[in-house]
């Protein structure tokens, strides 16, 4: 347990000393700010295009915004912050790889699965600060321009989107042990999303896959139960532990040179 904590030391150290941590909370903050930023502004930029509008035969009327048209940005922007924060993780054990520094500290005793845990623990860290972070600014820019109570089962469709994230944050992490490069990281990862997201496009299974919980803005519309996500939820617990023991397997057996 020492050496773990001493190696999170380490890791944490890194993370501030790249400026990654600070970098991800930026992001986070930018568009925990643009999602009511864009929801306010809406009106005042249809009105400003109007004239653009009608030329093209389009014509536009009054737009009702509230909260839920801010929660509704946030569902539009969730997948380009998720992005933005996979790319930024994605070479948190590949460039260990590249400089060598792993095969000192297991030569002195350090077990792999610390060091995979370790890793996976800081990026799921992450992950958990600069998301929850990003609800919360919206959270409360919302409640101060409208009524967070216009959308149903927020907590709930944040929770959801927040597993998502959490889950491929694991699938990452889990494809450094298999491969060596961030290439070959983000195409495992890219891989395993499109996989599930062509399986929830059956019937069948659509509402087992870890890509469902995407579907969670449905919740704050009232047009879906919370019954329905669910079955999701646990598949995708169970999945991120299955490639968290599979990738402490693999590392343990990893070439690192």
């Amino acid at each position: 347990m020492i050496q773990w904590t001493a190696f999170l030391k380490k890791e944490w150290i890194e993370f501030t000393r790249s400026r990654r941590i600070w970098i991800v909370l930026a992001v986070c903050i930018f568009f925990g700010i643009m999602n009511p930023a864009i929801a306010k502004l809406t009106p005042w930029m249809l009105e400003y295009f109007s004239d653009s509008f009608s030329e093209m035969g389009i014509v536009t009327g009054q737009v009702q915004i509230d909260a839920l048209t801010s929660w509704s940005q946030f569902d539009k922007n969730y997948s380009l912050l998720l992005i933005l924060i996979l790319l930024l993780l994605s070479n948190i054990l590949t460039e260990e790889y590249q400089k060598g520094t792993l095969i000192p500290i297991i030569t002195r005793g350090m077990g792999r699965w610390k060091v995979l845990t370790v890793k996976s623990a800081m990026a799921a860290a992450v992950w958990t600060a600069g998301y929850w972070l990003c609800v919360l600014i919206t959270y409360g820019y919302n409640e101060y321009y409208w009524d967070n109570q216009t959308a149903d089962h927020l907590f709930l469709y944040c929770g959801c989107l927040y597993l998502a994230g959490l889950w491929m944050t694991i699938v990452m992490i889990s494809a450094s042990a298999y491969f060596s490069s961030s290439t070959g990281v983000i195409l495992f990862s890219i891989l395993e999303f499109a996989l599930s997201y062509c399986i929830g496009m059956t019937d069948a299974a659509g509402r087992y896959v870890p890509t469902h919980l995407l579907n969670a803005t449905l919740l704050l519309t009232g047009n879906a139960e919370i019954s329905a996500f669910t079955a999701s939820a646990l598949v995708t617990g169970i999945i991120a532990a299955v490639h968290l023991i599979l990738a402490v397997i693999i590392f343990q057996r990893k070439n690192l040179c």
